[in-house]
């Protein structure tokens, strides 16, 4: 022990030591604390940065792949809390990764929605018919892949740019507007064919052929097409297959006008110019051939008598219509009477006779009208009876002869003998004269019978 030096007296008490805790036990809650405050900012930050974290206008087959990294990302954090609360543990690693999970989720919300952004754009396309069915096979395959997951291996971004058609069909509109130029080329006509079909008839084929300038200029105009309209070029490429039928047609139709069968595709543009040329297809026509003046008169009595006998042939036919039409009539007639039922007639002599009702019909009424014995009035028949044997009793009644009203009423009249009379069915049907009937004029007759009362006759009838 040092001179001079003392010791504080009590240093020694029996080994008794006295402390005061206090100052320990308030560093420890300030660090407690201190430590606490970081790990609070640390969720709040990370908190507010989750809300950013949000799938709206992404493609719902993304989504999957954004929940999966918003989870491992969570699951990052609840791992390395302290490190990320207090990055000075591990040099900021654990906060660094924390926030490139972060970054990349970001950049996987933006990427699906500029994917969906840029097939949005394309859209209208898509949905118009005409514009649809022109896109190439390589558009397509491109949609297809802008379209699939991010994380789909086959995945790649689609650039709206990049867009590409195939040449408009090579239209009507475009197959006339060649006619249209082809039709100021006009050709030369060459000497018809002439074919003997017989019968005085002949077949004429025009034949017409360009010069050779026409043919040159034509060329020019098919091989300039080809080389600079992207819907013709596709239309001769189609038509052009060595194996097809058109392939062959146009072949003949380019050697007919060029001497060479087709070499190349500037030919075979050339043929297919010439097929729509409207001026150069041969024309055919069937015409008479012209008689001399002897053998036009010949033909001439030939068909005045064919028509002699033409009109002489019609007459005979309609009186032979005629006839059968009458007689179709007067059989209507008698079969409807013989179904409306039987009247007994009695002759004068006491003898009784089935008789049948013709009803009566304006054609009946006007063929047996007659003139009373005054000659002022005529009369029509009253009834007509279709008697058993085939004969027609044609009946009047007397009438007054001043007025030629008829006497007696309904139920007591007075048969006029004298007017009355039968008469066979030859007679009938002479009586109907040279007027055609028609089926139409039966009908209508037959339709208007004139209704009487059932009445019979008794003696006084008619012999």
């Amino acid at each position: 022990m040092a001179k001079g030096m003392s010791l504080p007296g009590g240093l020694y008490t029996g080994g008794a030591v006295s402390l005061n805790p206090a100052p320990y036990v308030n560093y420890y809650l300030q660090t407690r604390a201190h430590q606490q405050a970081q790990e609070d900012a640390m969720y709040k930050y990370f908190g507010d940065l989750q809300k950013n974290l949000t799938p709206a206008g992404m493609d719902s087959k993304d989504i999957p792949g954004l929940m999966e990294r918003k989870n491992e990302w969570q699951q990052h954090m609840l791992a390395n809390r302290d490190k990320i609360s207090r990055p000075t543990t591990d040099k900021g690693a654990a906060y660094t990764e924390a926030m490139s999970r972060y970054n990349d989720m970001m950049a996987y919300i933006d990427r699906s929605k500029n994917k969906m952004k840029n097939i949005a754009s394309v859209r209208p396309i898509v949905n118009n018919p005409q514009k649809h069915d022109l896109l190439t096979d390589q558009t397509w395959d491109a949609l297809h892949k802008g379209t699939l997951p991010l994380d789909h291996p086959e995945y790649q971004d689609f650039d709206p740019n990049s867009i590409d058609f195939n040449p408009a069909p090579f239209s009507l509109k475009d197959e006339n507007s060649i006619k249209n130029s082809l039709s100021l080329i006009k050709p030369v006509e060459g000497e018809p064919t002439r074919k003997n079909l017989g019968n005085r008839t002949e077949e004429i084929t025009h034949h017409y052929r360009l010069s050779p300038d026409q043919l040159y200029a034509i060329q020019g105009q098919a091989s300039g097409q080809y080389a600079t309209n992207p819907s013709f070029k596709a239309k001769i490429d189609k038509l052009d297959d060595p194996n097809g039928d058109t392939y062959h047609a146009l072949n003949d139709l380019y050697k007919s006008h060029y001497g060479k069968d087709i070499q190349d595709k500037g030919d075979f543009a050339t043929a297919y110019y010439l097929s729509l040329h409207p001026g150069i297809k041969e024309r055919v026509e069937t015409r008479t051939i012209p008689m001399n003046p002897w053998e036009q008169s010949a033909i001439n009595l030939d068909r005045q008598k064919k028509f002699y006998d033409y009109k002489e042939g019609q007459k005979a036919d309609k009186a032979t219509q005629q006839g059968a039409s009458v007689d179709q009539f007067i059989n209507e007639l008698e079969e409807k009477a013989k179904k409306g039922g039987n009247y007994p007639y009695e002759h004068s002599t006491g003898e009784k006779e089935n008789s049948y009702d013709i009803g009566l019909t304006p054609q009946l009424e006007k063929i047996f009208s007659v003139k009373d014995v005054s000659g002022k009035h005529t009369l029509q028949p009253d009834k007509i009876r279709l008697m058993g044997n085939g004969d027609w009793m044609v009946i009047y009644y007397q009438r007054d002869p001043n007025t030629g009203q008829r006497l007696g009423d309904d139920n007591k009249v007075a048969i006029d003998k004298d007017l009355s009379k039968r008469i066979s069915k030859e007679a009938v049907r002479a009586s109907f004269g040279n007027t055609l009937l028609t089926k139409k004029t039966a009908e209508k007759s037959l339709s208007q019978p004139q209704t009487s009362k059932k009445q019979t006759f008794g003696t006084g009838g008619l012999n």
